[in-house]
């Protein structure tokens, strides 16, 4: 079974993002030009998302990620630079039906996180994981 690509919109979705480091950054930066609801979850976040939260344009929590975090975002992305902890986030989404990213691994993903290139008004994408 192959991925079909679709645009969805996310203005009002609830994103959920588990971890805060460079790839965590990239996806939200890209993200947040489509959705104003991204919540990131991680004990420490980079410079940029802290600008970005400080700013009010995401919410955060400080803490380790626990099971009770997934009540029901539209998506949510795994990118802790634990694989295990990945595969359990994974595991929880598959199980209430939410779509979710690994950025560990490819497989396990319900859908790739592209990356983006807008031309005028041209919307383009490239898959990435």
């Amino acid at each position: 079974m192959g991925y079909f690509p679709v645009f969805f919109d996310i203005s009002s979705k609830d994103i959920l993002v588990v971890g805060a480091g460079e790839v965590a950054t990239r996806r939200v930066l890209t993200l947040i030009e489509f959705c104003g609801n991204i919540h990131v979850i991680s004990p420490s976040i980079t410079p940029i998302l802290r600008e970005l939260f400080e700013a009010n344009k995401i919410s955060y929590s400080q803490k380790k990620f626990c099971k009770e975090d997934i009540i029901s975002p539209f998506l949510v992305l795994a990118t802790t630079d634990d694989k295990d902890l990945n595969q359990e986030i994974v595991n929880i989404c598959k199980q209430k039906n939410i779509l979710v990213n690994n950025a560990c691994d490819r497989k396990s993903c319900d859908f790739y996180f592209p990356a983006i290139a807008v031309i005028g008004l041209i919307l383009s994408q490239k898959k990435e994981y």
